[in-house]
């Protein structure tokens, strides 16, 4: 049964990392109600929109980077402290997902707002 959680927590901890491949490689040409980083501010205009599915990309996969050594820690400390309690692992896995999207959307709408403001450039 632990495998199931360790298998679990690194599945989801890895959903920001895929999603940012996923933007990274495939990025959403147009405007649309589908697919990429969608808010009001992200599809107020094409520049905007190609901006934002930019830095979410970039933003979810620095993220994943210190995800992934979190998850790191935490595996160490399951496999050491924590047996017994291995679900607590698929609770980090899933709450370090659900950070990770807070994080990629509060950075990336703080930038989208500065680059709004800018007239579509990008400030330092």
């Amino acid at each position: 049964m632990a495998v199931f959680f360790y298998v679990t927590g690194c599945i989801l901890a890895a959903s920001p990392l895929i999603a940012g491949l996923i933007l990274k490689i495939f990025p959403p040409k147009k405007i649309n109600a589908l697919y990429g980083y969608r808010t009001r501010r992200a599809a107020s205009s094409q520049a905007t929109w190609d901006y934002a599915q930019r830095l979410c990309a970039n933003v979810l996969l620095w993220y994943s980077l210190t995800e992934w050594a979190a998850i790191g820690i935490f595996f160490a400390a399951g496999h050491t402290i924590l047996r017994g309690v291995e679900w607590a692992l698929l609770s980090a896995g899933f709450a370090l997902a659900l950070i990770g999207v807070a994080v990629a959307a509060a950075a990336v709408q703080k930038k989208l707002k500065n680059f709004t403001a800018g007239g579509g450039q990008q400030k330092p």
